[in-house]
Parts: C-alpha cells; sequence; structure tokens
C-alpha cells in the first residue's frame, strides 16, 4: 500500500479470524466491493486488519475460495433465515423519528434565515427519501446462515454487506436483550473473536 510511503503486510490464510465484505452504493454502480482480513499478522499475536479494496466479483471469489468458504454467488443462494417482522417496525419507527428531527431542523434553519425554504424542503425530502430507500432495501435484503460450521451474515440495504465467520475461531459469546427485545421475545446475539466481532441483531 502506498506510493511514497509504502507499507506491505502479509497474513496467513490459517491466521484468518473472519472476514468482511462490504459493497457501498456507489461502488456497486462499478461493481466492486471491499474486503477485510480481520486476523494476525504475525507470531507474537499481532491483531491486524488486512484490506482489498476495488475487487472484483471473481476476485473476491478467489478469495474466499483460498479460505475454504462458499464463493459470493452461492453465499447469496442460501436459505437464509430472516430476523422478525416486529424488528423493522422499531427500525420504522425510529426513522420516521428522524426524519422528523431532520424537519425541525430545516424549520429552524428556514427561520433563521440561514437556508432559502426550497433549499431546505429539497434537502428534507432527499433525505427522507434515503432513509426510507435503506429501510426498505435492507427488510429486503438480509439474512444469516450456518453452513459447514460457518456463519455467514448478510445486510442489505443501499450498499451491501457480508460477514463471514468460521465458528471454531468464536471465543465469546454475548447474548443483549433490551427492554423492546425482552417484550417481543427477541434477542441479540453477539459472537466475539479476538480481532473482530459479529452480531445478529434479532
Amino acid at each position: 500500500q502506498g506510493t511514497l510511503l509504502k507499507k506491505s503486510q502479509r497474513i496467513q490464510t490459517k491466521r484468518v479470524q473472519m472476514l468482511t465484505l462490504s459493497q457501498p452504493w456507489l461502488a456497486r454502480l462499478f461493481g466492486h466491493f471491499s474486503l477485510i482480513f480481520h486476523g494476525f499478522t504475525n507470531s507474537r499475536e499481532q491483531k491486524s486488519k488486512f484490506a482489498l479494496l476495488g475487487q472484483t466479483s471473481d476476485d473476491i471469489n478467489q478469495q474466499l475460495q483460498a479460505q475454504q468458504l462458499l464463493a459470493l454467488s452461492d453465499i447469496q443462494k442460501l436459505p437464509l433465515q430472516r430476523y422478525v417482522p416486529a424488528y423493522f417496525r422499531r427500525l420504522l419507527w425510529l426513522r420516521g423519528i428522524l426524519i422528523l428531527l431532520l424537519g425541525l431542523l430545516v424549520a429552524v434553519l428556514w427561520q433563521s434565515r440561514v437556508i432559502a425554504l426550497s433549499t431546505g424542503v429539497v434537502v428534507f425530502f432527499v433525505a427522507a427519501l434515503w432513509l426510507l430507500a435503506d429501510f426498505w432495501a435492507y427488510r429486503r435484503w438480509h439474512g444469516f446462515c450456518v453452513q459447514d460450521q460457518v456463519l455467514y451474515l448478510w445486510h442489505g440495504g443501499l450498499g451491501q454487506f457480508w460477514q463471514v465467520l468460521p465458528l471454531r475461531q468464536v471465543q465469546k459469546v454475548q447474548l443483549v436483550q433490551s427492554w423492546f427485545f425482552r417484550q417481543n421475545q427477541l434477542v441479540q446475539v453477539k459472537f466475539s473473536t479476538a480481532n473482530g466481532s459479529v452480531t445478529l441483531a434479532a
């Protein structure tokens, strides 16, 4: 990595604990991904995150196969378990409150003559549509699955986000239950490794 100041990292495949694969909305237009290896770089147990940016789907599949994991197209075909509808009703309420607060902020800025009314209205509607579109996409594309002792977690949305965790790497499991989760008989499960974590939201 780098041009003037170069930095090189090396990580053995057997020392990788988990992988994070992401595709922000802008990268989706170009078919690019970023891949992060969470693991250790040397025998001193030094934690490291090794990132590959601007990867194509073929590059990603090659890296996953090197880790003896499913290809990305196969991950997307897995019978994913979905979160319950109550979780998304809560998310919709939270986003609704956020949109309401954004509307109040725009009104205050307009009253203070910081921005013009037309500018405030445009900003408000663009932000509100973005939040609602991302919510709709997240609800439509998400899920998790355990296949061959590997946990695959997929969060959809305007961007895509995958986490791949071999369960043999898990060092701690946390069960978190807020008031809302208790009322709906849900639990948040967090799997932690020495260098990263995966959370099943509901």
